[in-house]
């Protein structure tokens, strides 16, 4: 019911693809776009429908490689729930889109979280492929877990997934 999208390498055919996500969004899917979609200006973000501004909750700035933790959130946002800690280091850094909603900062003041297109698409400024020894901690699995629940749903559910489910989340990052 939602795909989870990110890369640690150029996408063989960028705009097919951003147009292949947007169409699923608009056939009922929902969308989790994470670090490296938003990296502009390298060849290595997505292009397409999915990362124009009624889809998209962010506009790509380019990449902000630096240590942080989770600032200021919505705790009432499902997105967040079992949310309490966070790290990363691998970061874009972005601006949020118009009609988009802000559900997270990180302790620097960038944009973390973020949905647009009636929840159906999320955008994570974190790695999802970020290694523990290089900064990725806290809560990530349940982050990344809420959000793919989040944008299936289109902002409807509140269900958080059992720790089992959490577990096989993490294997899979």
């Amino acid at each position: 019911d939602a795909v989870l999208v990110w890369s640690n390498n150029v996408f063989q055919d960028r705009t097919a693809l951003g147009n292949n996500l947007a169409t699923y969004v608009d056939n009922g899917g929902g969308v989790v776009l994470a670090t490296f979609d938003f990296y502009g200006g390298t060849g290595w973000s997505l292009l397409g429908n999915i990362m124009g501004s009624s889809y998209s909750p962010f506009a790509s700035v380019g990449s902000y490689y630096s240590n942080a933790s989770l600032g200021t959130y919505d705790a009432s946002s499902p997105i967040m729930s079992g949310v309490a800690s966070l790290s990363g280091f691998y970061r874009d850094s972005v601006n949020l889109n118009p009609g988009a909603t802000l559900v997270a900062s990180w302790s620097d003041g960038e944009e973390l979280v973020a949905y647009n297109h009636g929840g159906k698409v999320v955008g994570i400024t974190l790695y999802p492929g970020e290694s523990t020894t290089s900064g990725l901690g806290g809560d990530y699995a349940r982050l990344f877990a809420n959000s793919l629940i989040f944008s299936a749903d289109g902002q409807q559910s509140s269900v958080v997934p059992e720790p089992a489910t959490l577990g096989l989340l993490g294997l899979g990052v």
